[in-house]
C-alpha cells in the first residue's frame, strides 16, 4: 500500500493487483457490517443482517493476511535497493499518512464513537498514535515489517521460522503485556498484531517465487477446493462451535487455504480485461480508501442517528437488511477513490504522501510508483 497509485504492472503478475483490491474491499465490508452494523441498525434483530456479519467474521483469518501477503510480494525487491532510494517510498509515504490521518479520525470520528463526551475518545485517540495507533495500524506495522525485512534480509529463512512462532503465541501477547507488564493497550493490540501477520509478510517478501508457482498453477477445480476447505473450518470454529481448544490450529489452516484460494482466483479472474482494469484502478487507490472509508462511515452513521441514538433507517425492511451493507460498502469505495482522485487534481499529493517529493501539483501515473 503505498499512497500514490501503486500495482503490479507485468500482466502475468495482474492477480496481485485483484487480490490488493478485493482485500481492500473486504476491510471495508468488515468496518461496514461488524464494526459499524449495531450503529447503522441500532436494535435491529434480523437474520440477513447477523448473516453478513457472520460472512465478514468467517473471513478474518484470509482479509489482513491477504493485505501483508501481497504487501510482501511488491516489496520483495525493494528490499535489495539501498536506504535513500527507500525512506520516501517506503517509510515517509506511509509514516506520513499515518500521522496525519490518525488526527484527523480523532478529531473527525470522536463523536460517533463517544457522543456523550467526544472529547474524552480523541485524547485517547491520539496518545495511542505513539504506539501505533488504532484505526490506521496498518500502516504503522507495514512499516515496521518493511524495515525488519531489509535490515534482516540475509536471515530471511530465520525470519520466516521466527513469524511462525510469533503466530504460535499471538493469542497471549495482549493479555500478557497488559496484565502483566502493564502495556498500554493500543502498544499491546499492536504488538499482537505483529505476531499475527509477521509470517504473511515475510512469506510474500522471501517467498515470492513459491506463492506466484501456487497461483499461477490454479485450476477452477484447486481454488474450489481450497475454499471449500475453508468453507467447512470456517462452519467448524464460527457456525458449530466444535473447534474447542484447536481453534488456533484451525485458524492457522484457514489462513493458508484462504490465501491459497484468494490467490488461485485472483489468477484466475485477472485473465478478464474488465477485472484487470478495475482491480489496477482499487489497487492505486488503497491507502486513499484505508484511510478514508472510516472517516466517512462515521460521517454516514452521524448522518442517519437521531438524538436518542436510534436510526432513521427503517429495521423491519428486507430490502435494506439485504442491500445495505454491500452498497455502503461500495459507495465509501467510490467515494474515497473519487476524492483520491480530485486531491491530485487539485494539487493535495500531500494529503497521501510526504510533501517535498515530487510538485504536488503533479500526480504520478499509475505505474510509476514502486508497489508496498
Amino acid at each position: 500500500m503505498t499512497p500514490i497509485a501503486t500495482s503490479a504492472s507485468s500482466p502475468r503478475l495482474a492477480w496481485i493487483d485483484v487480490a490488493k483490491a478485493v482485500a481492500i474491499v473486504l476491510v471495508v465490508l468488515y468496518h461496514v457490517s461488524v464494526a459499524g452494523a449495531g450503529q447503522l441498525l441500532p436494535g435491529s434483530v434480523s437474520h440477513v443482517i447477523s448473516w453478513w456479519s457472520d460472512v465478514s467474521r468467517a473471513l478474518i483469518p484470509v482479509r489482513m493476511p491477504l493485505f501483508f501477503l501481497a504487501s510482501g510480494l511488491l516489496a520483495s525487491s525493494a528490499i535489495e535497493r539501498p536506504w535513500r532510494r527507500l525512506w520516501r517510498p517506503r517509510v515517509g509515504n506511509l509514516l506520513w499518512p499515518f500521522l496525519l490521518w490518525s488526527v484527523l479520525f480523532a478529531v473527525l470520528c470522536a463523536p460517533r464513537y463517544d457522543p456523550e463526551d467526544p472529547g474524552r475518545y480523541m485524547r485517547s485517540s491520539l496518545e495511542a498514535i505513539g504506539f501505533g495507533g488504532t484505526a490506521y495500524w496498518f500502516l504503522s506495522v507495514l512499516v515496521v515489517f518493511f524495515v525488519t525485512a531489509r535490515l534482516l534480509r540475509r536471515f530471511r529463512y530465520v525470519l520466516l521460522l521466527a513469524g511462525v512462532a510469533l503466530v504460535a503465541i499471538a493469542p497471549l501477547v495482549s493479555s500478557f503485556l497488559v496484565d502483566t507488564l502493564d502495556t498500554p493497550q493500543a502498544l499491546a493490540s499492536n504488538i499482537s498484531r505483529v505476531c499475527y501477520f509477521a509470517v504473511w509478510y515475510f512469506v510474500g517478501c522471501f517467498g515470492r517465487p513459491a506463492v506466484e508457482r501456487i497461483a499461477s498453477g490454479a485450476t477452477w477445480l484447486t481454488a474450489a477446493s481450497a475454499g471449500g476447505l475453508y468453507v467447512g473450518f470456517a462452519w467448524a470454529i464460527y457456525v458449530a462451535g466444535i473447534a474447542g481448544s484447536i481453534t488456533p490450529l484451525l485458524i492457522l489452516a484457514m489462513n493458508v487455504l484462504g490465501l491459497v484460494t484468494a490467490c488461485q482466483l485472483a489468477f484466475l479472474t485477472a485473465r478478464s480485461g474488465a477485472v484487470r482494469r478495475v482491480s489496477r484502478y482499487l489497487a492505486g487507490r488503497t491507502l486513499a480508501i484505508y484511510v478514508l472509508h472510516p472517516i466517512l462511515l462515521s460521517g454516514l452513521i452521524l448522518l442517519l442517528r437521531r438524538d436518542d441514538g436510534t436510526t432513521v433507517l427503517p429495521l423491519t425492511s428486507p430490502v435494506v437488511d439485504a442491500l445495505l451493507f454491500p452498497v455502503v460498502t461500495a459507495m465509501l469505495v467510490v467515494v474515497s477513490t473519487a476524492l483520491y482522485d480530485l486531491s491530485q487534481k487539485v494539487g493535495a499529493r500531500w494529503l497521501f504522501a510526504l510533501p517535498g517529493g515530487r510538485r504536488d501539483s503533479q500526480p504520478l501515473p499509475v505505474s510509476s510508483t514502486p508497489g508496498q
